[in-house]
């Protein structure tokens, strides 16, 4: 960069954003003065140098500064969130996005740095966060309080016992219900604080079918008694390494706006479940990186949300609710991100909604997943029928089939479905099928082919999990592949059925 260049950069020194901008050998070129400012630097001191403004811009996760810029030069951009250390050696927060400039004669592309102080929006969101622990604090004191006075109970009732047997033997039975009561209690306070408390992060080994098994108990108590509660069958799960409290809170949030989304009742479905992501499935899921995931997922069969609600329901202040914030959610989306997981989201207007929490498992591969021999040659030759109202599922499903091998065709939605059957039916070899459609639904689909073609092979799918698809459609007993899918799972089940 020339002097001219930055002479031009001058004229946005009164911005409220910091600028930094660096050359090809990663060597600052420029700090306009809103950067200056934000940081306190108010001369040109030591504390004011390139490198030192360069060693007080801190990223999360600990990224260097070499690496985002590695990161902006090959992608052409980058954002993330950070810190910045003022002169007077007091962090203030930061959204940092950093751009790759075109290339400068002699010395390659540049990048330039802008940095936003959000220390206001995150105290704010903070004093929000902490409001509404108060608030789940007041959900739960009743069902909790009913919980205590149930071991209390017990306490007090093998209590007498004890005393009218005392000089008699066999005391064991009693004392082993006495502990095993206070246990409870014990583990019943353990929850209450890991659900109300702001402790610091605390990172475990965790094993998330327990924390949903936990959370159950809390929930029946707490939420109301219209919405009905289903969650998984026991099953092992792979272990992850979460903050364990941050995951509880994020599950009642969610829990909680599911049930305000069924004021009339309704099924709330927590389940747990597993996908394995190859590096060919990580654009078509919500993960940055491919590997092994433990999906924890909340659903309802409330209201649902539109297409443009949805796409804004982690923006910070957005909300649908009235009075509502539009900060939980936003937090939510923090503490998830904070352990390298993230979160993905379905919902059908009138239908209900989805919310899943993907983190990855301990020790999870992330190199390429392939199809074996077996797979590939069991789809030599067959045709699928993928029948979906949406277009990028539906083409989704298409390439990773064709991928694997097999011949695809595709239906927009019910009726178009039923009259590709009536004119190809004996050339198909099986269905996919979406259970939530406009106009003609899945069900209906079904019993139409059916009809048709009573021996078709139909593998149903859905972003619910498979125990909501039970509740809202009369397809019970056939097998579900939930969205999003990788190609193993997609041709796994569809091996299952042909």
């Amino acid at each position: 960069m020339d002097n001219s260049d930055a002479a031009g950069l001058k004229t946005i020194d009164y911005a409220k954003d910091g600028l930094i901008v660096f050359n090809g050998d990663r060597q600052i070129v420029f700090v306009d003065e809103a950067c200056r400012r934000m940081l306190g630097l108010k001369d040109e001191s030591d504390k004011a140098s390139p490198e030192s403004i360069r060693s007080r811009i801190q990223f999360a996760g600990a990224i260097p500064m070499d690496e985002v810029l590695e990161r902006t030069f090959a992608d052409g951009s980058w954002r993330g969130e950070g810190a910045g250390i003022t002169a007077d050696d007091h962090a203030i927060y930061l959204d940092i996005s950093a751009t790759r400039i075109s290339e400068q004669p002699g010395d390659g592309p540049g990048a330039i740095l802008v940095l936003r102080n959000v220390t206001r929006d995150r105290m704010m969101e903070q004093r929000v966060l902490d409001s509404q622990q108060m608030e789940l604090v007041d959900k739960l004191t009743r069902g909790i309080a009913h919980e205590y006075k149930n071991l209390l109970t017990i306490i007090m009732a093998y209590g007498s016992l004890l005393e009218v047997t005392l000089k008699e033997s066999g005391l064991t039975d009693e004392i082993s219900k006495i502990m095993e009561t206070a246990n409870r209690a014990n583990d019943l306070t353990r929850r209450l604080v890991s659900v109300t408390r702001r402790p610091q992060p605390e990172f475990e080994n965790s094993d998330l079918e327990d924390v949903l098994f936990e959370l159950r108990g809390l929930m029946e108590k707490s939420l109301p008694s219209q919405v009905r509660i289903i969650t998984p069958d026991p099953k092992k799960m792979p272990i992850v390494h979460a903050d364990t409290g941050a995951v509880i809170r994020s599950v009642i949030h969610l829990a909680l706006n599911a049930c305000e989304a069924m004021e009339d009742g309704g099924t709330l479905t927590l389940d747990c479940s597993t996908v394995d992501v190859s590096s060919g499935d990580v654009e078509d899921f919500p993960t940055d990186h491919a590997g092994t995931y433990v999906v924890l997922s909340v659903s309802d069969t409330g209201t649902g949300m539109p297409p443009e609600a949805k796409e804004r329901l982690f923006e910070p202040f957005f909300t649908t609710k009235e009075g509502g914030s539009g900060l939980g959610l936003c937090s939510v989306k923090r503490a998830i991100e904070s352990m390298n997981g993230t979160l993905g989201v379905y919902s059908e207007p009138g239908k209900g909604t989805c919310v899943k929490i993907y983190l990855p498992v301990i020790g999870s591969p992330s190199d390429e997943e392939t199809l074996s021999n077996e797979n590939a040659g069991n789809a030599a030759g067959k045709t699928i029928l993928v029948v979906d109202d949406d277009d990028i599922a539906l083409g989704i499903a298409r390439r990773l089939l064709e991928r694997a091998g097999f011949s695809v065709l595709t239906a927009g939605g019910g009726t178009e479905a039923i009259a590709i059957v009536q004119s190809k039916g004996a050339a198909i070899d099986g269905m996919l099928l979406d259970v939530v459609m406009p106009e003609v639904n899945g069900e209906e689909v079904y019993r139409e082919v059916r009809a048709i073609r009573e021996d078709m092979p139909v593998l149903l799918t859905s972003g619910f999990p498979e125990k909501t698809v039970e509740g809202m459609s009369g397809l019970d007993g056939l097998p579900c592949v939930s969205k999003p899918f990788t190609q193993t799972e997609l041709v796994s089940n569809l091996r299952e059925i042909l």
